[in-house]
């Protein structure tokens, strides 16, 4: 995990001694009348720092760097000591970053069978994915990644005989700008950065197996 020690120029990457992480996943498929189909499948996850360790947050210590005009000018030091052994810094109870508390997928799939042999298959696949932590410093203001909502569509057609072919994919159906990930002080830039998913995008597709 990046974090700093008091001194300027002395952070790094920093192990945390003991966590855990418990989790539940299931998924299902169910055959409906009228020639659909259902998958779905989801992730239920809890996770937590199992011991007191003090961390800073790089980003905390360059505020205090820039509030003090610099490393080791004025109170510089001082601060950025106060702010290790402060008990906000102790990341006892912490979720651990990047684990979702919440996941899920569900899938619905339509196939239409036309006389001559040939295949329509469409589908609806939607997304969804709770809040949560990139970093273990749980920070709502830096840290905290929004839900992720994502709806995708696909119609696959194949011919009589299945030789070939042919995908229409839309990905992200209502051009939803969820944030996929967040990156707080990322390479010591001062900043807080959010990644999101692509924008709609339309895809086409031709197969041909011999």
């Amino acid at each position: 995990m990046d974090s700093e020690d008091p001194l300027p120029f002395q952070g790094g990457l920093t192990n945390v001694k003991a966590s855990h992480v418990d989790g539940i996943e299931g998924e299902a498929t169910e055959l409906l009348p009228y020639d659909l189909r259902l998958d779905g499948n989801f992730t239920l996850q809890e996770s937590r720092v199992d011991t007191h360790q003090q961390l800073l947050d790089p980003s905390q210590a360059e505020q205090i760097d820039l509030a003090n005009g610099g490393p080791f000018n004025g109170n510089d030091v001082n601060q950025r000591f106060a702010a290790f052994y402060s008990p906000a810094s102790n990341v006892y109870g912490h979720t651990l970053p990047k684990v979702p508390p919440f996941t899920a997928n569900i899938a619905i799939q339509h196939s239409l069978y036309f006389d001559d042999g040939g295949k329509l298959v469409s589908g609806l696949h939607f997304i969804y994915r709770n809040p949560y932590y990139f970093r273990i410093y749980d920070n709502p203001t830096t840290d905290l990644v929004p839900p992720q909502r994502q709806i995708d569509l696909n119609l696959t057609y194949t011919a009589a005989g299945g030789h070939w072919h042919a995908d229409f994919l839309i990905i992200n159906l209502t051009n939803s700008d969820s944030i996929n990930s967040r990156y707080s002080d990322n390479f010591g830039t001062f900043i807080t950065a959010n990644y999101y998913v692509p924008p709609r995008q339309f895809i086409g597709r031709i197969g041909y197996k011999f």
